[in-house]
């Protein structure tokens, strides 16, 4: 398939046009884009947004530095994998699309390199199970520590891991705990609310201290921090079985929903 056309994005206006000239010629469309004006807004007037465009598919990249995010609009969806194919043989860095769907979705652009279940439960009543309890909230002096875990535990492609201004603003918004152990991180949880809800976006303890209640400890928190909102949620790649099984004993169960990630590099 021969791509219509292949553009860097001038301005955002430009990005939305693009959005909207789409969504009129098309009467059904499906589309994994979120609306985020001040991150999107950042990458056009950067230079660092393109679009590619055929009759069918819309797809829109923003350069990471060590990926390409992937947002697409599509009339036909079953397009999309083969679209993606063809960008990614002309670019250098990988492109990575995350789709998220309903377990009962028939809609699919292939095989996902990954897929992601989101758990949820609903708040009840804090109640601290550990006296004395080790965390603290991390300031902006835990930074450098922070995204030395972060580069080292996890996967960039697919976890999505915060650079130092989505530290700073977590930060601020007092949405980082950790553990020390003397001037060592042993753990962290890392959470974001939005309205009624908050997102455990990370929970990690360091491998030679688990079984220690450090984990215990730093979920605890999160818990105190959620205990006036409606509902508690994470996403957990589908494998893990061993991450599944401790957010059920802390009462997470599957709702639904799945987060398929597509890696082309």
């Amino acid at each position: 398939m021969n791509l219509i056309c292949s553009n860097t994005i001038e301005s955002y206006n430009d990005f939305k046009t693009i959005i909207g000239d789409f969504k009129r010629s098309n009467r059904r469309i499906v589309t994994n884009y979120v609306p985020n004006p001040k991150n999107h807004r950042l990458f056009v007037e950067s230079h660092l947004a393109k679009s590619f465009i055929t009759d069918d598919v819309v797809i829109i990249t923003f350069d990471k530095g060590f990926m390409l995010d992937v947002i697409f609009f599509a009339s036909d969806v079953s397009k999309v994998d083969s679209i993606l194919k063809e960008i990614q043989n002309n670019v250098k860095l990988p492109l990575v699309l995350e789709f998220v769907v309903r377990d009962d979705n028939v809609a699919s652009i292939g095989s996902p390199d990954k897929t992601l279940r989101r758990m949820s439960r609903y708040s009840s009543a804090y109640k601290r199970r550990t006296e004395n309890n080790r965390t603290v909230k991390a300031t902006h002096e835990d930074i450098t520590d922070l995204k030395y875990l972060f580069s080292s535990h996890f996967d960039p492609l697919s976890e999505r891991i915060p650079d130092s201004e989505e530290l700073n603003r977590l930060i601020d918004n007092d949405g980082i705990y950790i553990i020390r152990d003397e001037d060592k991180i042993i753990g962290m949880v890392v959470y974001e609310r939005s309205g009624v809800n908050i997102h455990l976006r990370y929970w990690w303890v360091d491998s030679s201290y688990r079984n220690m209640r450090v984990g215990g400890e730093l979920l605890e928190q999160y818990f105190k921090a959620g205990e006036d909102c409606k509902c508690q949620f994470l996403w957990v790649f589908k494998d893990n079985a061993n991450a599944i099984d401790k957010y059920k004993h802390y009462g997470f169960e599957f709702d639904g929903v799945r987060d398929e990630i597509f890696i082309y590099k």
